[in-house]
C-alpha cells in the first residue's frame, strides 16, 4: 500500500462524520427539531445566559458547532454517523430540489 493513499475506512468515516455534523449543526442552530426540542434548548440557553457569553455565541455559529460535532461523530460508532449523514444528504437534496 502506498503511504500517500489514505485508509479507505478512515476516509469514509471522516466523510460520514462531516455529513452527520452538518445535519446536526443545522438542527441545533436554526431548526425546531422533533417535538421542538432544539428550539426549546436554544430558547432555554439564550434566556439563561447573556448573549455575550461563549455559549450563546457558540450556538449561533455554524462553524463552531460543526467543529465540535465532527469530533463527537469521529468518536461515536459509525452507525450513528451513518444515520445523521443520510439525513444530511436527504436535506441537501431537498434544498437542491427547492432551490433554497
Amino acid at each position: 500500500m502506498n503511504i500517500l493513499q489514505p485508509d479507505m475506512a478512515l476516509l469514509i468515516h471522516v466523510i460520514l462524520a462531516a455529513l452527520a455534523a452538518h445535519r446536526v449543526t443545522w438542527l441545533i442552530i436554526s431548526e425546531d427539531g422533533p417535538f421542538w426540542v432544539f428550539r426549546k434548548l436554544r430558547d432555554w440557553l439564550f434566556c439563561k445566559f447573556d448573549e455575550t457569553t461563549w455559549i450563546n455565541q457558540g450556538l449561533s455559529c455554524p462553524n463552531c458547532v460543526s467543529f465540535w460535532l465532527t469530533g463527537v461523530f469521529i468518536i461515536l460508532p459509525v452507525w450513528a454517523s451513518v444515520w445523521f449523514a443520510a439525513a444530511s444528504i436527504a436535506r441537501l437534496i431537498f434544498k437542491w430540489e427547492l432551490k433554497e
